[in-house]
């Protein structure tokens, strides 16, 4: 009898953490849905992230300084919703090129090189961490990118 339900419990818990995990496919077309809010300056775009959402930044200066910048999902989302207009009207967007996804633990890992228009760089360290919530709902649960202060246009 108690082996019968511990066997029970374990295949509750194998089949929900399988549920829980995201796959690469799934990452793929939530990375693609961001490339295409982001596209149009869509302030929707904040709503994929939650306010447990880390986002990590680096900033490189001229001369080699670096300064390392962590914002947390909830201050993210309001600087997005309100930055937007500003971005569009500067043209400030990125192009996404060389896109990879793999899986890592129940979550995937989408990486690319990201291209500013606005400044005319790329950053090849680009990252995003995209994860389910209890409910199934994909997030972003982490970003990470690199930029600068100065054109290189």
């Amino acid at each position: 009898m108690i082996f019968r339900t511990v066997a029970a419990v374990m295949l509750t818990v194998t089949a929900t953490c399988s549920h829980a995990a995201t796959t690469p496919v799934e990452g793929r077309k939530f990375f693609d849905r961001y490339m295409q809010l982001n596209d149009a300056f869509d302030p929707e775009v904040a709503n994929l992230y939650t306010d447990a959402s880390k986002i990590k930044a680096l900033r490189r200066y001229p001369g080699g300084a670096d300064r390392v910048i962590e914002i947390a999902g909830a201050q993210w989302r309001s600087m997005l919703v309100s930055s937007m207009p500003l971005a569009k009207s500067k043209g400030d967007f990125s192009r996404f090129t060389n896109i990879r996804v793999e899986s890592e633990g129940d979550r995937v890992r989408v990486t690319a090189d990201r291209y500013s228009a606005l400044k005319c760089y790329t950053d090849k360290n680009y990252y995003m961490l995209v994860a389910k919530d209890p409910t199934g709902r994909l997030y972003v649960a982490e970003e990470y990118f690199e930029n600068q202060p100065q054109s290189d246009c």
